[in-house]
């Protein structure tokens, strides 16, 4: 929560899944985006991104955060730029490359 606002939205998500900056070439980004991708549908839903994080544990890890305190939804609506509660590939590298 790097603003301290209670919260971790969308681009700290980010950041903290990317610190290495060799991620922001874009078939890295896409290695990313297929892993949180668990249905294999192209896009990340909120539902996803808690099967992940239910699976594997490694969404908190990644923040720092228990998981009791992550907002799936806050994280997709950050990123879901046409407001169809999901995170396509485009939106993805929107988000991360638009301004993290």
């Amino acid at each position: 929560d790097v603003d301290a606002s209670g919260e971790i939205d969308y681009a700290e998500f980010l950041q903290a899944l990317m610190q290495n900056q060799n991620y922001q070439q874009e078939d890295r980004l896409r290695l990313v985006f297929d892993e949180l991708d668990v249905q294999h549908r192209g896009l990340v839903s909120a539902e996803d991104l808690m099967n992940l994080e239910e699976q594997e544990g490694t969404l908190s890890k990644a923040l720092g955060v228990s998981a009791g305190d992550m907002d799936y939804n806050a994280l997709i609506k950050d990123a879901d730029t046409d407001g169809d509660g999901v995170v396509d590939f485009q939106e993805f590298v929107k988000m991360f490359k638009g301004g993290l």
